[in-house]
């Protein structure tokens, strides 16, 4: 936010603490950015992984409640179906660009990307992401933007950021899509968080050079 206000741009920013209700409110209005920062994770169903967010429970903040991608999806449609109505004979408003910072964010930005949000930044579905690498990637990636770059130029400048911060972000076996038989991959579905422990220093995957700063 510091970062962003230093600029001296005209923009407004609605922030807000993510329950239920208060996001199907954000994305009604169909801001032209969307940015979502929260915990993401899966859990095992029927031998499927369901993904979800981490958000406020909307009768008890001190407990969880998690916002599965079936659950974003109707979000979407509901928003979709409000818009049309509301901007029958007008220009639609509509989302541009949406950002998931959160661990295994893919397959929600698959469903922003579903739902016609033209561009989406989300976590690979096997990585889980850093907390100081998310905050110098958005704050890279944001000024990029307002300074009038590209995305695809703002994203590549946040990813280099990454890199020369000095953190420990190596992803390694976290950054990439691995085939149905990868030893790693095997032991990382029934362990995922065992399997971000024993790679992190010995993994000589010949991708590790590709994930660096991913993380």
């Amino acid at each position: 936010m510091d970062s962003l206000e230093a600029l001296n741009k005209r923009f407004t920013i609605t922030k807000e603490a993510m329950n239920a209700s208060t996001l199907a409110s954000i994305i009604s209005k169909q801001p032209t950015m969307l940015h979502i920062s929260c915990h993401g994770s899966f859990d095992t169903v029927d031998g499927q992984r369901e993904f979800y967010l981490s958000i406020e429970d909307q009768k008890d903040t001190s407990r969880e409640q998690r916002l599965t991608v079936t659950m974003l999806r109707q979000l979407l449609e509901q928003a979709k179906a409000e818009n049309r109505a509301d901007q029958l004979g007008l220009k639609r408003r509509q989302i541009l660009l949406a950002f998931v910072s959160a661990c295994q964010s893919e397959e929600m930005g698959q469903a922003f990307l579903d739902a016609g949000v033209p561009i989406v930044i989300a976590v690979n579905a096997e990585a889980e992401v850093c907390d100081d690498a998310c905050k110098i990637f958005s704050a890279s990636f944001y000024t990029g933007l307002l300074q009038g770059s590209s995305v695809v130029s703002s994203f590549a400048n946040a990813k280099r950021r990454v890199q020369q911060s000095g953190g420990d972000y190596d992803a390694c076996c976290c950054a990439h899509k691995h085939d149905d038989d990868c030893l790693w991959y095997k032991f990382y579905q029934k362990n995922p968080k065992a399997a971000h422990e024993i790679h992190s220093r010995k993994c000589a995957c010949p991708e590790l050079g590709l994930a660096r700063g991913k993380r």
